[in-house]
């Protein structure tokens, strides 16, 4: 099987079959619901079975990959149509606002990529997972009596329907690799099947809108992917262990939030996992030094606690924020085994997002007022876009802290060393600019003071500047992809 190979009459034949086979399950779902009116979840969930079974079959039926691509590419474009507009309330009329039927297709089409020339079981096996492990969890955790709920994104999840999510995942991926012609024994089998419902668990738990839908099948997939390209599995192991006491303690030390704990265990297991102590000791230089410095400096935030939209527990969002992109790179690093080149960019994402943080956190000791970065006019401590001499000079040695770190582990020459802290630098000053542009900021109808938050004084607040999607969660992600970006610039100079 070729991913781009050119289809044959035959295929074509068959896909526009299933495209309109799956039009008329779209429309058999939408008079479903209107007979059950008060079952659209129940649809909604058929529909995504129905159309796994299919994804499911692809690689047994087609000999290219362009077919199956097409087909998602068009429902991508169909079900974000209907979304958008309230069409298709048979696969779209849930409780909550939810991309998720955007979010499956565009799950298909990164597997197809990933897999279809090389691993095909990796695709029909997560595909599998995503349609059987998540519709059975939501129809249990939807009709079961006296439901036991938790919150970690800010959606109801139920505990029942997270147990049977972990139970369908594991039974899914035990079938498969057991029927297949893989040389593993049962223990082995057990193991991998276990960890595959782990994962998939905790990123389904930790969702909001819709999003397991593409984060639960890519889960499985790396899982399956390791399991079956390692002959060394110490790493995993000693991953798990790591991410565990790493995520248990900051939450028992209150320096992470429950949904922040579970990021943080995702984002340590995958970064240990594929580089071992050589990619996780920078990232956790910077989480460990970021969060003694904001206890340090806890005291010294006084009104500047008013102005940030968040405190020094760091949540789901902020997690993400400051590590989402440098665990992106690790992946990258892993799919692409190329850990020599890539691991600069790695530690000029995280020198970034360090410069940042220790800029602001040490920032808050200098004795004058900062200034913002688009005019240089004095402003309150801890307002978005505000920069100090004090906090430049912080940021600068948390920048150089991270690229010290990794030239532990790897040979870094001058220049590059020097990268890696200019990278820091810039990321941070980009984060200025736009924390200073585009970032919402609202004024309190109460006390006039301005600040981050939506609500001040248990009153709404009135947006003054920037645009009310974007906090300061988004402006770190940006500041993260700016030093990634600068580095790219840097070394192929």
């Amino acid at each position: 099987m070729k991913l781009f190979a050119e289809p044959t009459s035959f295929e074509w034949f068959i896909f526009f079959g299933l495209l309109f086979g799956i039009l008329i399950l779209l429309l058999v779902a939408e008079k479903l619901r209107k007979v059950y009116i008060n079952s659209p979840e129940i649809t909604r969930k058929l529909v995504h079975i129905g159309v796994g079974l299919i994804i499911f079959y692809s690689p047994k039926i087609f000999t290219s990959g362009i077919p199956p691509i097409l087909l998602c590419a068009i429902f991508i474009v169909i079900n974000t149509y209907a979304l958008l507009k309230g069409k298709l309330k048979g696969i779209h009329g849930t409780q909550r606002f939810t991309f998720g039927t955007v979010y499956y297709p565009i799950a298909v089409i990164i597997l197809l990529y990933s897999f279809w020339d090389n691993s095909p079981f990796i695709i029909s096996t997560s595909i599998l997972v995503l349609a059987f492990s998540d519709s059975m969890a939501a129809i249990v955790g939807e009709n079961i009596k006296n439901p036991k709920y938790y919150f970690l994104s800010g959606e109801k999840k139920s505990y029942q329907g997270s147990i049977t999510l972990f139970l369908v995942t594991t039974i899914i991926v035990f079938i498969s690799l057991y029927s297949t012609q893989l040389q593993y024994s049962n223990e082995e089998i057990i193991m991998i099947s276990t960890i595959s419902g782990l994962i998939a668990t905790l990123l389904e738990g930790v969702s909001i809108k819709g999003f397991d839908n593409l984060t639960l099948p890519l889960g499985v997939a790396f899982i399956l992917h390791y399991f079956l390209n390692r002959v060394d599995y110490s790493n995993l192991y000693l991953g798990i262990i790591l991410a565990s006491v790493i995520s248990i303690l900051s939450y028992k030390l209150k320096l992470l939030s429950k949904n922040g704990a579970v990021a943080t265990y995702l984002m340590a297991f995958t970064i240990f996992s594929v580089g071992g102590w050589k990619t996780t000791t920078p990232i956790l230089i910077f989480f460990i030094l970021s969060s003694i410095l904001s206890k340090i400096g806890k005291n010294k935030k006084g009104s500047a606690n008013s102005i940030s939209e968040k405190s020094e527990i760091r949540d789901l969002e902020q997690v993400i924020s400051n590590g989402g992109v440098a665990t992106l790179v690790i992946i990258y690093i892993y799919f692409t085994k190329n850990i020599e080149t890539n691991y600069l960019f790695y530690l000029s994402t995280l020198a970034a997002v360090t410069a940042d943080t220790w800029g602001t956190e040490i920032g808050l000791f200098s004795k004058k007022k900062p200034r913002l970065i688009t005019n240089f006019k004095t402003s309150e401590t801890g307002t978005s876009g505000a920069i100090s001499t004090l906090g430049i000079i912080g940021g600068i040695f948390g920048a150089a802290i991270i690229a010290l770190t990794g030239s532990y582990f790897h040979i870094i020459s001058l220049n590059q060393f020097y990268g890696i802290i200019l990278a820091g630098i810039f990321g941070s000053l980009v984060d200025s600019y736009f924390g200073a542009t585009i970032q919402a900021e609202y004024k309190c109808n109460i006390c006039e003071k301005i600040t981050e938050r939506k609500y001040h004084c248990q009153n709404q607040t009135k947006l003054i500047r920037g645009f009310a999607f974007i906090n300061n969660d988004f402006i770190n992600i940006i500041c993260a992809i700016s030093g990634l970006l600068f580095s790219l610039i840097y070394y192929s100079l």
